[in-house]
């Protein structure tokens, strides 16, 4: 074939490593031997490796070129396939150091054989934990039982995971230290192809803090209403208290205007003999003017007439004072 025309049933990308490598076999007598691309008669491009060398003539020079071609398409595309699929092995291996990385710092990871034994963890469950990796493995996961759960509650959840069913659900751990901490856990069967389980995986995310601030809500919740039951109570109690002040003080008031309206009725019932009796005193004692017994009844009157004005000065007292806390004193501007 001549050299133009197998130049142009070369592929354009591998043209350049094919005009170098004949140039160093016509130059220097370097074995050309280069995997290309020639296009075929249906126009397709189809992978061959090809190997010459040169013949020369007495002076050195080379007259011809002899070799073989042989139909590496298939080899191509197996190697094309085995290194797309490196690259998708070592773009997977990156997602998953990714998500391992992401893990251990978001996450609690651990995985159990089928008897519960755990075999591996991520450093998120040593951390939280407080064990070293070293002391989990071989161990299961009753050394952080924490005793916070009902006796029925681990084994709803071996039953469900062991009937091949995911769990999920929120489990309190004691830490190596003996303190306590809250995990959002999910609990997963890996299955063999037979449908037997093989392992447990188990992911989880620390939910102390919300724990907390849940419990905190609780208390404050708890104050908040006692408070206000006995705030209700207090204002009950204020109720009845003002209901019973102002009975109280209607009856006092009552009381007040009933000593006054007897206090008033009493000073106008005693004042009324009263006067008559002040009056008859004077009579009288007009009339024992001039008689035998004048000097001795008149000083007797005398002293009936002091002691009844005494008296009644006693009761216009008493009957101003029950007008006063009446409330029914007039006070009057005379002049004098």
């Amino acid at each position: 074939m001549p050299r133009d025309a197998f130049f142009a049933r070369v592929h354009p990308e591998d043209l350049a490593e094919t005009q170098q490598g004949l140039n160093a076999l016509m130059q220097h007598d370097t074995p050309f031997n280069v995997a290309l691309r020639l296009r075929l008669r249906n126009g397709e491009f189809h992978w061959f490796r090809t190997r010459c060398r040169a013949q020369r003539d007495r002076d050195g020079r080379p007259v011809r070129l002899a070799g073989s071609m042989r139909d590496i398409q298939v080899n191509k595309e197996a190697e094309f396939q085995l290194i797309y699929a490196r690259r998708n092995a070592e773009s997977a291996l990156r997602e998953v150091t990714a998500l391992r990385n992401a893990l251990d710092e978001h996450s609690i990871l651990s995985v159990a054989d089928r008897r519960g034994r755990i075999i591996d963890v991520n450093t998120g469950f040593s951390r939280i934990s407080g064990f070293a990796h070293e002391e989990l493995i071989g161990n299961d996961h009753r050394m952080l039982h924490s005793g916070m759960h009902p006796p029925e509650f681990w084994p709803a959840v071996w039953r469900t995971i062991a009937s091949g069913r995911a769990w999920r659900g929120e489990i309190c751990n004691r830490r190596k230290d003996g303190t306590l901490y809250w995990v959002d856990s999910t609990i997963v069967p890996y299955l063999h192809e037979d449908g037997s389980i093989e392992k447990y995986v188990a992911i989880g995310f620390d939910i102390s803090a919300q724990k907390v601030a849940a419990e905190l809500l609780r208390v404050t919740r708890a104050e908040a209403e006692e408070a206000n039951r006995l705030l209700l109570e207090t204002n009950r109690t204020l109720e009845d208290a003002t209901v019973f002040a102002n009975d109280m003080a209607a009856q006092a008031a009552m009381a007040s205007h009933a000593k006054s309206e007897f206090l008033a009725n009493m000073s106008h019932e005693i004042r009324t003999p009263l006067t008559a009796i002040l009056g008859y005193a004077d009579v009288l004692r007009d009339e024992l003017i001039g008689t035998e017994s004048e000097v001795h009844g008149i000083a007797a009157v005398d002293t009936i007439r002091r002691a009844g004005e005494h008296l009644l000065v006693v009761i216009n007292d008493i009957l101003d004072l029950s007008k006063i806390e009446a409330g029914r004193l007039v006070v009057e501007q005379v002049e004098m």
